[in-house]
C-alpha cells in the first residue's frame, strides 16, 4: 500500500507541568505523547478515470462547456453533508484532471494554478453519536491501534521547473520546452506537470498517557481508545482531571489541520512563482 518509507513524528513523553503548564504535585503529574506516521500510498490501483463536462463550472456560454476527464479514488466510502443531511458516496474523492487541458482559461477554474488539498479521517472505536469520521477506510488502510487520515493532493496545472521525484509531489509528465524573453535576459528549458491528477498520503495518529514519571503507560492507541486505556490505569483524582485536559487539548488532528488551512498547510504553496 505504501510506495515510500513512512516518516514518523514523535513528541516523546511530555511532562504535564513543564510542557503544558498544568501545575500539580509530583505524584499527580502525567506524561503525554503523540505519534504521527505518514507515507505516500498507492493511487493508480484505487483510481478510475471517467468523462464528464464542465457545464457546471462558471463558463458563461453553454457551448463553451468541454468534455473533461475526472478521476474517482476508492479508499472507502465517504460521508458528505448536504441539505438533506449526511450522505454517503461509494467513492472517497472525485476530482478533475487538468493536465490534458492546459489551454483552459484560469477564469473557468480559479484553482487551476494552485494546489488543492483535501483530508478524510476515520476515528477508530468512536461511538456512532460522537464520531467525526468522514470516511470508512478499506481494509488495507485500517489500523486497530490508530486513527487513520488520508490527505489528497492535486497540483492541477502548476508548472514545475524541473522534474520532481518526491512520491507525493511526483512530476515527470508532459515535458514541455519553454522559452522566456524579458528585457534583461532570455531563458529556456524543460518544464513538467504532475504525474497524476491526485496523489495520496496516508497517516496514522496515536496517543499515549503515563503516570509514575513514565513508568506506567497506556499503549499507543487511537484517540477514543486512549480514553478507555487511561481509565484502566491506577490514577488519582487530580491525574484523571489532568488527563482529561490533555486529551481535550489534543483533539486537533492531521485531518483537522488540512481541512482548516487547506493549501496553506503545504510549504510548497509558498514557493510558487507567478
Amino acid at each position: 500500500m505504501c510506495i515510500a518509507p513512512a516518516v514518523s513524528l514523535d513528541t516523546g513523553l511530555m511532562d504535564s507541568d513543564l510542557a503544558f503548564g498544568v501545575n500539580a504535585p509530583q505524584e499527580d503529574k502525567l506524561a503525554y505523547r503523540k505519534v504521527i506516521s505518514c507515507a505516500p500510498i498507492e493511487v493508480d490501483q484505487y483510481t478510475q478515470t471517467k468523462l464528464g463536462t464542465s457545464a457546471r463550472t462558471n463558463y458563461t456560454e453553454p457551448e463553451q462547456a468541454l468534455e473533461l476527464r475526472y478521476v474517482e479514488l476508492y479508499y472507502g466510502k465517504a460521508f458528505y453533508n448536504s441539505p438533506e443531511g449526511t450522505e454517503t458516496s461509494n467513492y472517497t474523492y472525485r476530482y478533475r484532471d487538468f493536465v490534458d487541458y492546459q489551454n483552459i482559461s484560469a477564469g473557468a477554474f480559479p484553482n487551476i494554478f494552485d494546489y488543492v488539498v483535501q483530508a478524510f479521517s476515520a476515528y477508530i472505536d468512536a461511538p456512532p453519536q460522537d464520531s467525526a469520521s468522514t470516511f470508512v477506510p478499506i481494509e488495507e488502510l485500517i489500523r486497530d491501534d490508530a486513527d487513520t487520515h488520508i490527505v489528497l493532493l492535486s497540483a492541477n496545472s502548476i508548472i514545475f521547473s524541473s522534474s520532481v521525484d518526491d512520491p507525493w509531489y511526483s512530476a515527470h509528465s508532459h515535458p514541455l520546452q519553454v522559452k522566456v524573453d524579458s528585457n534583461a535576459a532570455t531563458a529556456s528549458g524543460t518544464v513538467y506537470f504532475s504525474d497524476r491528477p491526485v496523489s495520496a498520503l496516508g497517516c496514522a495518529e496515536q496517543y499515549q498517557l503515563c503516570t509514575n514519571q513514565g513508568a506506567d503507560c497506556t499503549p499507543l492507541a487511537s484517540w477514543y481508545q486512549i480514553q478507555e486505556d487511561f481509565e484502566a490505569l491506577t490514577t488519582t483524582q487530580r491525574q484523571r482531571a489532568i488527563g482529561n485536559i490533555l486529551l481535550r487539548a489534543s483533539t486537533i488532528t492531521v485531518g483537522d489541520t488540512v481541512t482548516a488551512l487547506e493549501d496553506s498547510s503545504l510549504g510548497a504553496s509558498f514557493s510558487k512563482f507567478g
